[in-house]
C-alpha cells in the first residue's frame, strides 16, 4: 500500500521464518480491523468496552469505528499515512484505534503524558500526517502542545481533539463520526505494519517498534489463551491503554475473544468504584498497583471479590507482596514480562508457587526462543548463571524503524534481540523458567515508566548551574523508583534547588513523569578505575533519600 512511511525503513521477518509461522500454523491471514469485524458478527450485543461513564457493544463498536475511518479519509488522508495518538483511556480511543486502522492508516502509540521534547523527535523519524489529541485531560492542555508540534513538525496537517472544548482549533471526534458509513476495505494485509508502537529510550529518544498485522493479533491470541479469556472475561486496564501492554494484554485479546474490556484509571478511587460497579475479572498492575490493591481490600474498601487473576508486570515483585497477594486475595499471584518489542513471559495460574513468586514464568508460544548470552556477545553463559536475556520468535520484532546502526547492535546477526535485561533461567519439574535479575541499559523504571538517564543528564547539564550531573534511580516502595540528579555545582553559582532544576527542565519540553524527584549535590562524583562515573557508588550513596 501506499505509504508516508519509506518502505526500506521497516525491517520485516524474514521470508522463511514468516513461511514457517504460517505452516505451523500460528498467524492467521486476517487484519486486525477484520478481526473486530469478525467478533461483533459473531457478538453484536455484546458488551466490548465499558467505563464507568460509558460503554460500547460490539456492534457499535465495529460501526462508529468505521464512520470514524470515513471521517479520517474525508479529511484527505491517506492509507499508509501515521497517526499520532495522545489519547487517555477512554471509550473513544478504542473508536479511533480501530477507525485508524480501518482507514489504512498507522497508529503511533504516543502517550498523552509525553511532550515536546519527545514528540519533536519522533515526529522528525515518523512524519505523521495527523495527530489526535484527548480535549478534557485535566493539567494537561494537549491543545497548546498540538499547536507547538505542529509549527515544529510540517507534516502534521489535521489536529482531531477527542472530547473536544469549545476551543477547539481544528477537527473533532464529534464531527468525523457524524456522517456515519463504511470506509473502503483498506489496502493492508496481514504482512503490513499496523501500529508504530515506542521503546523504553534507552539511548535518548524511544525507538519506533513496527508491529504487524497477523504477528500483532497471535501476540493477542496468545494473551487470551494463557489466560483463559472467553465470554465471562472482562478486563480491567487502568495503564495507559496505548501502551503496548495495553493493546496485546487487555484490549486486542478481549476483542479477540469476544470479552469486555474495562477501562479505568490509576487512582485507588477510580479502582474502588470501577471494582464494585463493572466487577471485573483480570486486572495487569505494576507492584506499586498491587500494594494499594491489597492495602485497600485489608481496610475493607476495596471489593476485589470478582478477580480471579491479578498479574503483576513492569517491576520486580517484592516477595512479601506476592504472598499478601495470595492470603489478601485468596487467588495466585501471577507475574508478566513484556516488551514493545515482542516476546511475552507469564507465570502461569496453576504453575509452581515458588516460580510464581520468584520468576516471570514461561514464554508464551513454543515457536518462542530465548537465550542468556554474556552481555554484548553469542556466548552462552553456564546453565543457572545470570545473563542478558535474547529473544527470536513469531511476535518479536527483528529491527526498529529507520535505525541501522542502532540494529546492528540491538540484535544478533542471526536476529535475536538483545532486551539488555539480566536474566537467570530456572528447571522447575522440567520446564524451563526465567527469572529476571537487573538491566544493563541504564534505564530508571518509575511506576513502570521508563526514563532514560542519558537523555535527562544532556538536559539538566544545559543548566548554567551545572558543571556535572548523573541520574540514577533510587528505591521507592510504592515506585519501585525515583529519579535522583546527582549534580557538582558550576564554580561561582548560586546553589541548584530541586524546584529550579525541575522549572528549567519543563522549559525544555521534558514530560513531567520524567522530572528528578531527589537533587544531591556532590563536590566531584565518584569514578571508576577507567575515569567513568561511578553509578554504583552513586546509588549506594543516594538510596536512603527515599526513606529520609
Amino acid at each position: 500500500m501506499r505509504s508516508n512511511v519509506p518502505n526500506e525503513a521497516v525491517v520485516r521477518p524474514p521470508h522463511d521464518a514468516a513461511q514457517s509461522y504460517r505452516a505451523l500454523p500460528l498467524w492467521d491471514d486476517i487484519t486486525i480491523p477484520q478481526m473486530l469485524r469478525r467478533t461483533a458478527a459473531a457478538h453484536p450485543s455484546r458488551v466490548a468496552v465499558v467505563t464507568l461513564d460509558d460503554s460500547l457493544m460490539y456492534a457499535e463498536l465495529d460501526r462508529r469505528s468505521d464512520a470514524f475511518a470515513v471521517g479520517l479519509l474525508s479529511c484527505g488522508l491517506e492509507p499508509g499515512d501515521p497517526v499520532l495518538f495522545q489519547l487517555g483511556n477512554c471509550v473513544e480511543f478504542t473508536v479511533a484505534w480501530y477507525g485508524t486502522l480501518k482507514a489504512g492508516l498507522l497508529p503511533v502509540a504516543t502517550l498523552p503524558v509525553h511532550d515536546l521534547n519527545e514528540l519533536v523527535p519522533i515526529s522528525a523519524q515518523i512524519r505523521p500526517r495527523a495527530h489526535l489529541i484527548q480535549g478534557d485531560l485535566e493539567r494537561r492542555p494537549l491543545g497548546d502542545l498540538a499547536a507547538a508540534l505542529r509549527r515544529e513538525q510540517p507534516s502534521i496537517e489535521h489536529t482531531i481533539t477527542v472530547r473536544s472544548p469549545t476551543s477547539a482549533r481544528d477537527a473533532t471526534y464529534d464531527a468525523l463520526i457524524a456522517d456515519g458509513g463504511v470506509p473502503p476495505p483498506s489496502p493492508a494485509g496481514p504482512d503490513d505494519v499496523a501500529v508504530f508502537q515506542l521503546s523504553g529510550g534507552t539511548t535518548g529518544t524511544p525507538k519506533i517498534i513496527p508491529r504487524f498485522h497477523a504477528e500483532y493479533l497471535y501476540n493477542a491470541r496468545l494473551h487470551a489463551d494463557f489466560w483463559d479469556y472467553d465470554d465471562t472475561t472482562a478486563v480491567l486496564h487502568v495503564l495507559p491503554l496505548v501502551h503496548n501492554a495495553g493493546v496485546s494484554a487487555a484490549m486486542h485479546p478481549a476483542h479477540a475473544m469476544g470479552s469486555r474490556l474495562v477501562m479505568g484509571a490509576p487512582t485507588p478511587d477510580s479502582i474502588a468504584a470501577t471494582m464494585a460497579t463493572l466487577r471485573p475479572t483480570d486486572m495487569l498492575v505494576t507492584p506499586g498497583l498491587a500494594a494499594a490493591i491489597v492495602a485497600a481490600t485489608k481496610a475493607g474498601t476495596l471489593d476485589t471479590g470478582s478477580l480471579r487473576n491479578l498479574t503483576v508486570a513492569g517491576q520486580r515483585l517484592p516477595l512479601a507482596l506476592a504472598d499478601e497477594i495470595e492470603t489478601v486475595l485468596g487467588i495466585p499471584c501471577t507475574q508478566l514480562f513484556g516488551m514493545g518489542e515482542g516476546m511475552f513471559l507469564a507465570t502461569p495460574r496453576d504453575g509452581s508457587e515458588w516460580g510464581r513468586k520468584n520468576t516471570v514464568g514461561v514464554p508464551y508460544s513454543s515457536a518462542d526462543e530465548i537465550r542468556i548470552y554474556e552481555p554484548g556477545t553469542q556466548t552462552p553463559v553456564t546453565p543457572g548463571d545470570v545473563g542478558e536475556l535474547c529473544c527470536r520468535g513469531p511476535y518479536t520484532i527483528r529491527g526498529y524503524y529507520a535505525a541501522p546502526e542502532h540494529n546492528a547492535v540491538a540484535f544478533t546477526p542471526d536476529g535475536f534481540y538483545r532486551t539488555g535485561d539480566l536474566a537467570r533461567a530456572d528447571d522447575i519439574e522440567g520446564q524451563t523458567w526465567y527469572a529476571i535479575e537487573g538491566r544493563i541499559k541504564d534505564l530508571i523504571n518509575r511506576g513502570a515508566e521508563k526514563i532514560n538517564a542519558e537523555e535527562l543528564e544532556n538536559l539538566i547539564f544545559r543548566h548554567p548551574a551545572v558543571a556535572q550531573v548523573a541520574l540514577v534511580a533510587v528505591p521507592d516502595e510504592r515506585l519501585g523508583e525515583r529519579a535522583c540528579a546527582c549534580v557538582v555545582p558550576a564554580p561561582g553559582t548560586a546553589e541548584l534547588s530541586l524546584d529550579d532544576l525541575c522549572a528549567f527542565l519543563l522549559s525544555q519540553g521534558v514530560a513531567k513523569f520524567k522530572l528528578p524527584e531527589y537533587l544531591q549535590l556532590f563536590d566531584a562524583l565518584p569514578v571508576t578505575t577507567v575515569n567513568k562515573v561511578d553509578k554504583r557508588a552513586l546509588r549506594s550513596a543516594v538510596a536512603d533519600l527515599a526513606s529520609g
